[in-house]
């Protein structure tokens, strides 16, 4: 019985992101169905600070579907706030890494106990044991598919991948994505930086492109 408790808890938390992520997108989507008029030009400016404000929280947070305001605000204002929708989401998304990198192992560890998932803890446990090293080498040796091992030894090719595939709601979108690339010490920052850079390109730029 308290299994499924937690069970229902965890997956209770979740709907209730995701509602909140579709209802903050919901109230923010029709503030740029106006017409620009010199009278309001600096509502909609604030509008779009704002909504961009909200699009780098939401990115950051897992399965919540902050991406959406990004291409609202790309689609209804167009390609001239590309660069700027470019860097928020390569900045909410490392943000988010750097949570799941920064948290401590002990922290993670309760918190997974707490919501029942025994063996995930003894899995952090386990790593936090090993050097950067060692986690990856034990990661490899586990894998018996040759499959899944280049993808080990490829990771930011499958990060990149990852980011840009459609669906990925299901493994915590973006910023879900981000923290657990964090968490799993698999990643350094600057490399994982750089891939989100080129990751998370294609959209702006085209979007930069049609402007010109």
């Amino acid at each position: 019985m308290a299994k499924l408790t937690r069970w229902l808890l965890r997956a209770a938390a979740l709907v209730a992101l995701i509602y909140a992520g579709h209802t903050v997108i919901e109230i923010v989507v029709p503030w740029f169905d106006m017409t620009l008029l010199p009278e309001t030009e600096e509502l909609m400016h604030r509008a779009i600070v704002v909504a961009i404000g909200l699009f780098m929280i939401l990115m950051a947070i897992p399965f919540v579907p902050g991406a959406e305001i990004g291409l609202t605000l790309l689609t209804v204002v167009g390609g001239t706030l590309a660069p700027l929708i470019y860097l928020a989401t390569a900045t909410s998304l490392t943000f988010a890494f750097l949570v799941g990198r920064l948290l401590p192992p002990g922290v993670l560890h309760k918190g997974l106990n707490a919501l029942g998932l025994h063996r995930a803890a003894s899995l952090v446990a386990e790593a936090a044991a090993l050097s950067e090293a060692e986690l990856h080498e034990k990661l490899i040796a586990g894998v018996t598919s040759p499959w899944a091992r280049n993808l080990l030894r490829h990771r930011y090719v499958a990060l990149a991948l990852i980011i840009n595939l459609p669906g990925n709601m299901v493994l915590g979108g973006g910023g879900g994505i981000s923290m657990i690339a964090g968490l799993s010490r698999m990643f350094h920052p600057l490399p994982f930086v750089l891939t989100v850079l080129i990751a998370v390109l294609p959209v702006p730029l085209i979007f930069y492109v049609g402007l010109n």
